[in-house]
């Protein structure tokens, strides 16, 4: 299957399966090693988001709220 007809079909899953897609994927991606190295630009980004994090780390959610959120109704 082509890449495209692919992502086609993907698209067309209810938002449910999507989700639990995604997360499938990006659980695919962690425990893989990483192939990539980050930017200064990214580093630096990362290293911001990190530290308001740890200034207010109850402005966040966990991935379970985040989901839970995302699949609400609208």
């Amino acid at each position: 299957m082509v890449r495209q007809e692919l992502k086609d079909e993907i698209l067309n899953l209810p938002i449910e399966d999507r989700m639990d897609l995604m997360e499938d994927l990006r659980q695919s991606i962690e425990d893989e090693e990483p192939s990539f190295e980050l930017t200064p630009e990214q580093r630096k980004e990362l290293q911001r988001r990190i530290e308001e994090f740890e200034k207010n780390p109850e402005a966040g959610c966990t991935w379970e709220e985040f989901v839970a959120m995302v699949r609400r109704p609208a």
